[in-house]
């Protein structure tokens, strides 16, 4: 059997020369897994020993596998791409958002404080921290020394929030490094005070512990009673439960000393 291929790729059998330019074949299908000429005869003019491909056909496929290779490649740099994407946009989106704030609701407060900060009129700042406070002169505040900054003046920094208000925080160090902790700036001690009492009063209402009753004791501010009662009641019971831990402690402590000197007795008297 005369096996040749025709130029769309069909595997056919040579059936016989219709002329010196044309032959007749057959083409050849799998049939149970077996190949048999089937079908009718057809006449083409050009046939070959191995399947043809054409030079756009190739190019096709060498394209196709490149890609399939670097598939991976192309689609983590699309993930990338789109992620670095979102967060361009989340950026925007936040400082558009924070302009709006601050054209729209900056508080008057706020921007009186900015101001007087601007115009040099502070002369008092409350050092906040998570249940104490402080009060210092302005100059005093900024001028605080530290063992690891032998440059004394800290950095103020000036923060906006997305609601448009503003959170000054006082550097630890002068160059803005390591930890920071908030502050109100104020243009007196009498504004700095009530500024102290207000934290204090709303610091109580979810929270108090010594260092809130201490503040308050320093700033002469008056906490709530029932407050104060609850606090030192549930004060007063870990303070017994540990009195009854260390008692229970003591006499474990004290009975083992006693065992452990009958045996030094023991061992005198032999």
């Amino acid at each position: 059997m005369d096996v040749k291929y025709t130029n769309d790729g069909k595997k056919v059998v040579v059936i016989g020369s219709l002329n010196k330019e044309e032959t007749i074949v057959r083409e050849i299908f799998i049939i149970n897994k077996k190949e048999i000429p089937s079908g009718k005869n057809f006449v083409v003019t050009s046939l070959h020993d191995a399947p043809a491909v054409s030079w756009k056909e190739k190019r096709l496929k060498e394209m196709e596998e490149e890609y399939d290779k670097n598939k991976s490649h192309y689609e983590k740099q699309i993930r990338e791409a789109r992620i670095e994407y979102r967060k361009e946009i989340s950026v925007i989106n936040a400082i558009t958002q924070n302009s709006k704030a601050l054209s729209k609701d900056f508080p008057e407060e706020e921007f009186k404080t900015l101001i007087n900060f601007l115009n040099g009129d502070i002369t008092y700042i409350v050092i906040g921290g998570h249940a104490d406070w402080e009060i210092l002169e302005f100059k005093e505040g900024i001028n605080q020394e530290d063992e690891y900054d032998r440059e004394s003046l800290k950095l103020i920094t000036l923060f906006g929030k997305t609601d448009g208000t503003l959170s000054w925080k006082l550097n630890r160090y002068s160059d803005g490094s390591g930890s920071n902790r908030e502050i109100y700036p104020c243009t007196s001690y009498k504004e700095a005070l009530e500024k102290v009492k207000e934290s204090i009063l709303k610091k109580a209402e979810d929270y108090l512990c010594d260092s809130v009753i201490k503040s308050a004791k320093k700033y002469k501010v008056k906490l709530p009673k029932d407050k104060l009662k609850e606090y030192y009641n549930k004060k007063l019971e870990s303070v017994k439960r540990n009195k009854i831990n260390n008692t229970d402690t003591l006499n474990k402590t004290n009975e083992s000393i006693n065992a452990i000197q009958k045996e030094l007795d023991k061992l005198k008297k032999k």
